[in-house]
C-alpha cells in the first residue's frame, strides 16, 4: 500500500463538510481545495477547514491539481461536477445517487472508462460492520433460502430541512425523500439480497407545505432470487424505526433498541441491526406450534465505529490503486434504475421493470419525460 499523501478536493459543503473533516483527520490525505458558492457560510467553513474556496470547479482543478475529488453537491449538480473531473482523468468519490438520471449515470460510466478515472459512489452503509454481519449470515445459507424482507424507514425531518435547501423540494433537481433518503435503503437491499427486477409502488398523502414532495410511499419489490421485499417510507412520522436511529453509527441521532429490517428464510428469520435470530428446531414438524430457538448472532461493532471514516480510507485505497471500488458506477447504476422504477410506479400506478425504458428519464423543458415501455397496467 502506498504511503504517499493523496491530494483530495471536495465539491459541495453540506455532506461534503463532514467528509472534508475526515480527509483532514486521515494522515494519508491532504485537503487541498473546496468548490462551493462563495457565500458567507461557505467562506467560514473553508477557513475552518483550512483549504481555499473556489466558485468554479475548473479553476480549482487547474490550480490545485487534486488526485481525487469528493463530489458531494446537490443531486442535480453531481453529474456536471463529476464530469469536469472525469474528463481530466481525476478519480472521484461521487455522493449517492451518483446522478439525476440513468442517462447521466451512463455517461459517467462511459467517460470514466475512456479517461481512466476510478469512481467510488458514496453508499457509506456498505462499510458498516453491522451490515457485514447480516450479509455474512444471509450468504452462509444457515437459515436456508431467502423468502422475504421488510424494510422500515419512518422519521420526522426538522422543520427547516426543506426550507434551508430549496433543491430538496424540486423533483427536477433530485429532491424529495425517494432519491435523497430511500436511495440508501435500495442500495443496502441490493447489497444484501441481490438486484431488484420489478417494482410496484403507491404514494401516500402529499405535504401541504411542499406540494411537490411526496413524504410517504409503500413499495413492493420483486428480487432476482425470487424473494419479495416491502418498503414503507415516510419523512413526516415520528418513530424509532429507521437505520439512523437503530444502527448507532451516527451520534447526531438518538438511538433506540428497535429493528428497521426483518429478513425471512425457509428455516428462520432475523432482525437488523440487533441480529436477533429465530430459527426452527432441527426436528420441528409442527410448524407454528413448535417453539423457535432464539439467539443473537455475534457481530463486530463498537458504538464508536464510523462508516464515513471507513469510506474515506477506502477512497484513498482506490486512489493509490490498492483496492477496487466497493460500489462502482455499474453497481450504483442498478440502484438508480431501481429508484426511477419506483418513481414511475408511483406516478403511473403500474408495475415497472427495472432497467426498462420506463426508467430512462431526463429533464425536458423542466418536466420529466419517460418512455412507457415495460410498464404493466
Amino acid at each position: 500500500m502506498s504511503h504517499v499523501v493523496k491530494r483530495i478536493a471536495v465539491a459541495g459543503l453540506n455532506h461534503g463538510h463532514k467528509l472534508a473533516k475526515r480527509v483532514i483527520a486521515n494522515n494519508r490525505a491532504k485537503l487541498v481545495g473546496i468548490n462551493a458558492p462563495s457565500r458567507p457560510d461557505n467562506i467560514a467553513l473553508s477557513r475552518e477547514l483550512g483549504a481555499p474556496l473556489y466558485d468554479d470547479i475548473e479553476t480549482m482543478l487547474d490550480i490545485e491539481s487534486p488526485e481525487g475529488v469528493i463530489v458531494a453537491t446537490p443531486t442535480h449538480l453531481l453529474h456536471r461536477t463529476a464530469m469536469a473531473c472525469i474528463r481530466r482523468g481525476i478519480h472521484c468519490l461521487i455522493e449517492k445517487p451518483m446522478s439525476n438520471s440513468v442517462g447521466e449515470a451512463e455517461e459517467i460510466l462511459l467517460s470514466s472508462s475512456a479517461n481512466g478515472a476510478r469512481i467510488l459512489v458514496g453508499y457509506h452503509r456498505r462499510y458498516s460492520k453491522r451490515v457485514d454481519a447480516i450479509r455474512k449470515l444471509i450468504n452462509s445459507n444457515e437459515l436456508g433460502r431467502l423468502i422475504a424482507v421488510n424494510c422500515l424507514w419512518l422519521v420526522l425531518k426538522p422543520e427547516n430541512y426543506y426550507s434551508d435547501r430549496e433543491w430538496r423540494t424540486n423533483k427536477n433537481q433530485g429532491g424529495g425523500p425517494l432519491f435523497i433518503n430511500a436511495s440508501h435503503e435500495i442500495d443496502l437491499l441490493r447489497h444484501l439480497c441481490g438486484n431488484v427486477i420489478k417494482v410496484v409502488a403507491i404514494a401516500g398523502r402529499g405535504r401541504e407545505d411542499y406540494p411537490n414532495v411526496v413524504p410517504t410511499f409503500g413499495v413492493l419489490l420483486s428480487l432476482e432470487n425470487e424473494a419479495v421485499c416491502t418498503l414503507l417510507f415516510c419523512d413526516k412520522a415520528p418513530s424509532p424505526f429507521s437505520y439512523e436511529t437503530t444502527a448507532r453509527e451516527n451520534p447526531a441521532y438518538p438511538s433506540y433498541d428497535e429493528d428497521c429490517y426483518k429478513f425471512f428464510f425457509e428455516k428462520g428469520s432475523v432482525s437488523f441491526p440487533s441480529l436477533r435470530v429465530y430459527q426452527k428446531q432441527p426436528d420441528s414438524v409442527q410448524g407454528w406450534f413448535d417453539v423457535l430457538d432464539e439467539r443473537v448472532s455475534p457481530q463486530e461493532q463498537s458504538i464508536a465505529f464510523d462508516p464515513l471514516d471507513a469510506e474515506i480510507e477506502h477512497f484513498i485505497d482506490v486512489l493509490d490503486g490498492s483496492s477496487s471500488s466497493v460500489c462502482g458506477v455499474r453497481d450504483a447504476l442498478q440502484t438508480l434504475q431501481t429508484l426511477w422504477a419506483i418513481q414511475r410506479a408511483v406516478e403511473t400506478g403500474a408495475s415497472v421493470s427495472v432497467g426498462s425504458k420506463a426508467t430512462r428519464v431526463g429533464v425536458v423543458d423542466n418536466k420529466w419525460e419517460a418512455q412507457d415501455e415495460n410498464i404493466e397496467s
